[in-house]
């Protein structure tokens, strides 16, 4: 009968220092964050806006620790600036791109240009 009491004992202890030691749930700005933080890689930010890349997954390692303290107003405010700078590298990205495919069409353009003043000088 004792080692049965001590093994409940052992079990509620375990149970309460699991729940003690749970990890703070993400906020909706650190979800925003994280989904943020991954598109300007697959937009090839990593090519034109290392720098602000960069800072937005650092901003956001620093909003998960923010949030792993307890600090819940740091941890929002680290989160939006993430999602900020990760927005911002994103952009930078899309309007690289952009600006080298219009670059691709004026060339094309030219190209198109110069055959036809070509086939009319015959």
């Amino acid at each position: 009968m004792n080692s049965t009491l001590l093994a409940i004992s052992f079990g509620a202890l375990c149970a309460l220092t699991g729940c003690a030691t749970t990890t703070p749930q993400p906020t909706e700005a650190m979800t925003r964050a994280e989904s943020s933080v991954q598109q300007p890689d697959q937009a090839g930010a990593r090519r034109y806006d290392p720098g602000t890349l960069d800072a937005s997954k650092d901003k956001l390692a620093k909003s998960k620790a923010a949030a792993e303290r307890g600090d819940k107003r740091a941890a929002e405010q680290f989160a939006e600036q993430a999602q900020l700078d990760a927005e911002l590298a994103a952009a930078t990205a899309r309007s690289e791109n952009a600006q080298k495919a219009a670059a691709e069409v004026r060339a094309s353009i030219e190209t198109l240009r110069a055959e036809m003043a070509r086939q009319a000088a015959r």
